[in-house]
């Protein structure tokens, strides 16, 4: 059994798609959002691994909401620029951490 951030939307706890529904317009929305904050939501998807996993997190969870509750909160019209914000912010602090790791690393090495 797959866990409830991992599983199919058209399978799980609720039984039907249902949380899916108004996936794409949700994600059209926060690309919209994404791209006013100077993210390239492209790069969202086609390179995970620049963004962190919570960032990642965050984008998935509004995208495919869990449940009934989190699928209302989604659906709110100030959400997808919330989420955005969120979103950014989460990728500014994962380049920081990078970042400073990197300094780290090149510090011990000099």
């Amino acid at each position: 059994e797959s866990s409830r951030s991992t599983s199919n939307p058209d399978e799980g706890q609720y039984g039907n798609a249902l949380l899916a529904k108004g996936r794409d317009e949700r994600r059209a929305k926060l690309h919209v959002e994404l791209v006013k904050l100077g993210i390239d939501p492209t790069e969202i998807e086609a390179h995970p691994e620049k963004f962190g996993t919570a960032a990642m997190r965050t984008y998935n969870s509004f995208l495919l909401p869990k449940s009934p509750g989190a699928l209302a909160v989604a659906e709110s019209p100030t959400r997808p620029r919330v989420v955005a914000n969120n979103i950014s912010f989460l990728v500014r602090e994962f380049r920081a951490d990078r970042e400073e790791w990197l300094r780290n690393v090149d510090r011990n090495r000099g």
